[in-house]
């Protein structure tokens, strides 16, 4: 029984096999994130 949601390794397994064989579809599927620091409102004015 196959799970809904991809394992990991399927998903990298996804994205390598676009690197290698398929960049320009790589490049129109997929993006790179900004790094994400998790700073919140409060952090920045100074309340908890």
């Amino acid at each position: 029984m196959a799970s809904a949601e991809p394992m990991p390794a399927m998903e990298f397994g996804s994205v390598f096999h676009g690197f290698i064989l398929e960049p320009e579809v790589l490049a129109k599927d997929y993006v790179l994130a900004p790094k994400f620091d998790q700073i919140t409102v409060g952090d920045i004015i100074g309340h908890e």
